[in-house]
């Protein structure tokens, strides 16, 4: 990881760990009985990358929201809900 960290749970025994490396790349960790990890990439629609630190919460069940801002200070949210979702809020 590069810079800080945000972290967040949706239940007991689960915890997430968010983070952006050097490129840009929006990087996770989480523990459920084990660690596991996985490059999430940077998929957000025309190009925009995360250029800031992240924020992290959960509403639920199997519910996580990584937000943060772009180089232009556009807010950006990567969600769970199943599947990873990306998208530019304006």
């Amino acid at each position: 990881f590069a810079g800080d960290l945000a972290v967040c749970s949706w239940g007991p025994g689960r915890i997430d760990v968010f983070g952006l490396d050097a490129a840009g790349n929006v990087l996770q960790q989480w523990w459920n009985g084990q660690w596991n990890w996985a490059n999430l990439g940077s998929s957000f629609a025309g190009g925009a990358r995360l250029a800031g630190d992240l924020t992290a919460c959960s509403w639920g069940q199997g519910r996580i929201d990584v937000l943060g801002l772009d180089a232009a200070g556009d807010v950006l949210q990567l969600w769970w809900n199943g599947v990873w979702n990306w998208s530019k809020l304006q």
